[in-house]
């Protein structure tokens, strides 16, 4: 009798003997193997890049260097870099409110104005990183808490606020040169380069002292050198916004600070070849700062002093041509600031005042820049009338009504497609008069708060849009006419797209009669259009008709009529507070607060509107009619008003305008900017062609290494039980794995993580 052997039996079954198994095509050992080699393979093509993007070689600090950082620069130099604050948050410079603070640090509570006092922990910890708001995680990562301390020890010389300034920032440094990965706005390059004047703060105090330790010092200056690589990494450079200009200020600061960390000054070097660049599409030769909002323009203007300071400082002749840009950027920012120190709410900017407002340097006799030096003496503002055609605005201030009360009206149409901070308000208009805001936009809505997303489109702002239409879109506004005298002053507006889609929009100012009107006719529209008329949060609305309402300050019993008039398709919905429709809100400091707004609406297309503010006594304000006697086109037209001050007609044809009876006034064409347009669109262009693009998605590799993990252990199962029970099919199917492997690995390198840039 035969005694069959187990390879016999397993034959006999149909399972592959060993011999036959090592004699296959792919074996199941070599089939793991390389199954698994290429899982690990695809993780790195998902990993590697984001390693690389933050890895910077620990630097070497020598004792040499130590010894030099401590030597030189003077200290006068040091404090004088160190006030030119980077922070996302401009301190008050108030010293009482600096020791209070800083107490509340020592306790562990973080209290900075305009956010919930928040806990941290004492000395700092890396779980501090991702407490709160963004807002509030880039404030910390900045190190604001740190920088209180310095402050309070530099008011008192309490060696406790030292102390724990130290202790913060030893620990600090310890954390950041261990991640390997971001966490929270550590490695932020607003972050980053806010630290750069912290750590000379810190420097300017730490270096002379008898209790000095390398060792910390070290630690200190092996951060200020990772952090001016991260800064000069042209991957890590936020060309659109004004975080790239930063980058490039403390990149300067740096070099400038501590030379002994730049002997070549390379790092002042890039700092300034890119500043270079940047300003062509950042602050434009109307001297306005191009990031659409006028909050934008006050930052825009202190970092343009600070760069032409730094440029003094480094011993580099300042360019000719930045001088007259810089005068003209100071002369803006004096005509936007109100005497209460706000700022017209159109963009993302605060409802809070500037205090003393940017820091300004002067031209020099030897066209150099002065030190930087904070201005008390604001002029009061006189009647002027201006318009920046190229960057997208129009402003002016006017003596309005028989008291002659200063009056600021502002207008803006701007917007630069790539660059930060754009909302959708082409066309708005933003009122103040009396002492107070009237017409308003919503302001800066803080990044992670609910609504931002509505807040920056349509809704957020008066401009007339299509129902529907997208925040980003397609279209193109400029200035068409204009004109200004003592009774009247007018700004003829046009905005092209998206497709077919076009809005004119007038506006008339009356100081006589303190009255504002405002005619839309829009053409083009797939459906019904909208505008969305905010208005100061503290004002009461109230409604007298159907087309008529009275908003009136209860402080001072001054009240704003308004009147619409249009065809009898249009309808007015007064919203306060409304999250659905999103409606009747206005930003107080950071906190959304609910506002009267009116919203006009019309179904059909094409379509004309008329809106009419008076200003007045509540108590004897008559009600305001507002009608359209003729109207032909957008260039023909004759309304007339009822109103406190009697009735009024004006009358448009063509390239004139007139009061009643008077004689027409010539409008002034305006000349389309079209080549100075281009020429910053060309600089943007540029800009975006040069800068290596990198995408930090770590939440989103994180995603993918568990699914490359699920896929692979799913994987590696199915082939298991294919060798038990169907071995002939586990060679083919384990290439066909292979290269799905290797078609993921380049699909995730060179497609998904190359196009996720938004």
């Amino acid at each position: 009798m035969t005694i069959d052997t187990p390879s016999d039996v397993l034959a006999a079954a149909g399972a592959p003997t060993a011999a036959a198994r090592r004699s296959a095509p792919l074996s199941a050992r070599r089939g793991l193997l390389i199954g698994t080699l290429l899982a690990l393979a695809v993780l790195a093509v998902i990993w590697v890049p984001e390693l690389v993007h933050w890895y910077v070689p620990s630097p070497r600090i020598d004792d040499a260097a130590i010894e030099a950082a401590r030597r030189g620069p003077d200290d006068g130099r040091l404090d004088e870099i160190a006030r030119m604050a980077l922070v996302a948050a401009r301190p008050d410079g108030d010293p009482r409110a600096t020791m209070l603070r800083a107490d509340q640090v020592l306790r562990g509570t973080a209290a900075f104005a305009g956010y919930a006092p928040t806990t941290i922990e004492r000395p700092f910890a890396e779980a501090d990183l991702v407490k709160g708001p963004p807002t509030w995680q880039l404030l910390l990562a900045s190190l604001v808490a740190t920088d209180t301390l310095l402050d309070a020890y530099a008011l008192s010389r309490d060696e406790r606020y030292f102390a724990q300034a130290r202790d913060d920032l030893v620990r600090f440094a310890d954390v950041e040169a261990a991640r390997w990965l971001n966490s929270g706005f550590l490695w932020n390059d607003h972050a980053i380069a806010a630290r750069i004047p912290v750590l000379v703060k810190f420097w300017r105090h730490y270096r002379g002292r008898a209790d000095f330790d390398p060792a910390v010092a070290r630690r200190v200056l092996a951060l200020v050198q990772r952090s001016a690589v991260l800064l000069t990494r042209d991957s890590h450079y936020a060309f659109r916004t004004g975080h790239g200009i930063i980058s490039d200020l403390a990149a300067m600061q740096v070099s400038l600070a501590f030379p002994m960390l730049d002997p070549e000054r390379r790092f002042f070097a890039h700092g300034q070849r890119r500043f270079t660049q940047h300003l062509g599409y950042y602050i434009s030769t109307e001297g306005v700062t191009l990031l659409h909002s006028a909050g934008y323009h006050g930052t825009g203007l202190e970092f343009f002093g600070m760069a032409l300071r730094l440029t003094t400082l480094a011993g580099v002749p300042i360019r000719a041509d930045w001088w007259p840009r810089y005068e003209k950027a100071v002369d803006l920012y004096g005509k936007l600031r109100r005497p209460d120190g706000t700022l017209p709410m159109f963009g993302d900017t605060r409802s809070v005042s500037e205090g003393h407002g940017p820091a300004l340097t002067a031209r020099g006799p030897r066209e150099d820049a002065q030190p930087l030096q904070v201005r008390s003496d604001w002029a009061a503002p006189r009647p002027s009338f201006d318009l920046y055609p190229l960057s997208g605005h129009a402003l002016w201030w006017d003596r309005a009504g028989a008291a002659g009360a200063q009056s600021q009206t502002a207008v803006t149409w701007s917007y630069f497609p790539g660059l930060g901070h754009k909302l959708a308000d082409d066309l708005s208009l933003v009122t103040w008069s009396d002492g107070r805001p009237w017409i308003t936009n919503v302001g800066y809505w803080p990044w992670g708060a609910w609504g931002r997303k509505q807040a920056t489109s349509w809704p957020g702002s008066n401009a007339p849009h299509g129902a529907g239409e997208p925040a980003v879109s397609k279209r193109e506004s400029r200035l068409l006419a204009s004109l200004h005298g003592e009774q009247l002053s007018f700004v003829d507006l046009l905005r092209d797209g998206p497709g077919s889609f076009q809005v004119r929009r007038q506006i008339l100012r009356l100081p006589g009669r303190d009255l504002w009107l405002v005619l839309d006719h829009t053409t083009g529209a797939p459906g019904a259009t909208a505008t969305h008329w905010t208005f100061a949060p503290d004002l009461v609305a109230g409604r007298v008709d159907e087309r008529h309402y009275r908003l009136v300050d209860r402080a001072t019993q001054r009240a704003l009529t308004v009147a619409i008039a249009g065809p009898d398709s249009l309808r007015i919905e007064l919203l306060r507070g409304s999250r659905e429709p999103f409606g009747g809100w206005v930003v107080d400091d950071r906190e959304p607060v609910a506002a009267p707004s009116l919203v006009v609406r019309q179904p059909s297309q094409p379509a004309w509107a008329l809106a009419a503010f008076a200003l007045g006594a509540s108590e004897s304000a008559a009600v305001l009619a507002a009608r359209m006697q003729q109207w032909t086109d957008a260039d023909h037209w004759t309304l007339a008003l009822d109103g406190p001050a009697g009735p009024l007609q004006l009358r448009r044809d063509g390239g004139q305008l007139a009061i009643g009876d008077a004689a027409p006034l010539p409008l002034a064409a305006a000349a389309a900017p079209g080549a100075a347009r281009q020429a910053v669109l060309s600089a943007l262009a540029e800009a975006e062609r040069s800068t290596p693009r990198f995408v930090e998605r770590v939440h989103f590799r994180w995603r993918w290494t568990q699914w490359i993990a699920i896929a692979w252990f799913a994987q590696e199962l199915l082939f298991l039980a294919l060798r038990r029970w169907l071995p002939r099919a586990a060679t083919p199917l384990r290439a066909a794995s292979i290269a799905a492997w290797i078609a993921a690995g380049l699909w995730l390198g060179f497609v998904y993580f190359e196009g996720m840039w938004w």
